[in-house]
């Protein structure tokens, strides 16, 4: 996503469980990189930049991840009074129902367990809320919402490295501003 008419300041829109360590480690240190392999197109990603975390309004005594001041993005957002809540729940409702159900796990993500047996208790879906037709599931939404986190990256750096092309190329694209600069390097 982006904010309205600026193209040039990308957001990525993903999520976490909001039980998970990384919330606790955005709030102290919001900076992220996140790297990923394309293995058909033999493209490499990583990005770096900023994470702002919104979980359950009751979930964090805290609240949101502190965005920081160098976040242009994320700032203007906030500032221009952007609700994160309703991007949550957005997000949230266009997930899976199998996607869905994950959040509804009675341990946090990393929890030891005895064996995987015990995960065949767990709800395997969970509905949009329109769609419940039993208490169950009206309990599994909203436990499966309340440990559901929004996690925003807005990213100032992107190496990418294609390894599907000969010869190789490698390319850096920085923001400046609302501008992005390429460079390009040895792969």
């Amino acid at each position: 996503m982006e904010p309205d008419g600026h193209p040039e300041l990308p957001l990525f829109v993903t999520s976490t469980d909001a039980r998970t360590p990384k919330v606790a480690q955005a709030r102290s240190n919001p900076r992220v990189e996140v790297a990923w392999w394309m293995e058909g197109t033999r493209d490499q990603f990583r990005i770096s930049g900023f994470v702002h975390i919104v979980p359950a309004p009751a979930k964090s005594k805290d609240g949101s991840t502190p965005i920081p001041a160098e976040a242009t993005t994320l700032k203007s957002l906030e500032e221009s009074g952007f609700d994160f809540e309703a991007k949550r729940k957005e997000t949230f409702d266009a997930m899976s129902t199998v996607m869905r159900a994950t959040w509804c796990v009675p341990v946090a993500p990393g929890t030891r367990i005895e064996s995987y047996e015990e995960q065949k208790a767990w709800p395997s879906e969970v509905p949009l809320e329109r769609d419940a037709k039993t208490d169950e599931e009206r309990m599994n939404i909203e436990v499966s919402f309340s440990n559901f986190a929004l996690m925003l990256v807005e990213p100032v750096q992107v190496d990418w490295v294609s390894l599907g092309v000969l010869p190789y190329s490698r390319v850096s694209f920085t923001r400046d501003g609302g501008n992005w600069i390429e460079q390009q390097l040895v792969p």
